[in-house]
């Protein structure tokens, strides 16, 4: 495999090689690479929101969400004006609390 070119190949990489078995932790890497003071990420019950606000590395990110089996699993809608909305398990929102809330 041909190494990434930028910084934004390295983490669509890494986003799309994560394992199927660890959503906590392709979440919590999401997390900390997202632009949270132009989007949002905000977890309700078993909610769980990305906001892009325009921004293109944000949507970047979920560009290659995209090709996960989080998004697979765990997608419930995508909004205009860069939102996406997730219905996950009580267990991973659960593990998610301490590191986002609504």
């Amino acid at each position: 495999m041909p190494l990434p070119e930028t910084v934004d190949d390295f983490i669509a990489a890494k986003i799309k090689e994560w394992s199927p078995t660890d959503y906590n932790g392709l979440l919590r890497f999401v997390y900390d690479r997202w632009a949270h003071g132009y989007g949002k990420i905000r977890l309700n019950g078993v909610t769980l929101e990305f906001v892009t606000g325009g921004w293109s590395d944000n949507e970047f990110i979920l560009g290659a969400m995209r090709e996960t089996f989080f998004w697979r699993n765990f997608w419930e809608s995508s909004h205009r004006g860069g939102m996406v909305v997730f219905e996950i398990s009580e267990s991973l929102a659960a593990a998610l609390a301490d590191l986002i809330t609504a």
